[in-house]
């Protein structure tokens, strides 16, 4: 539901949004076309992988894409882990 309700915002706002549910359609779509893409944002809980995977999955490909996470669970994620996967924002539901 949240990437649903953000990609209505974004594109709202004029920018091309692909919207996927699925982390590894999501990466195969990143893999296809990397120009494509001048940022992405997660979730951390997704179905068959993680968030913080997929990122650092997406590190592999491009170090310098800015990426934001958003998760309900930021005990989770160590700072250390949020620098070296180079996550520009972690935003915690529970907060806001």
């Amino acid at each position: 539901m949240i990437g649903e309700i953000s990609g209505k915002i974004l594109s709202r706002l004029g920018y091309r949004v692909d919207t996927c549910t699925d982390p590894s359609q999501a990466l195969f779509l990143f893999e296809e076309d990397l120009a494509r893409f001048d940022m992405v944002t997660t979730d951390m809980s997704m179905p068959g992988m993680p968030g913080i995977q997929l990122v650092a999955w997406i590190r592999q490909i491009d170090s310098m894409l800015p990426v934001i996470l958003y998760t309900g669970t930021s005990e989770r994620l160590s700072k250390e882990k949020t620098t070296i996967l180079a996550i520009g924002e972690v935003f915690d539901s529970r907060c806001c």
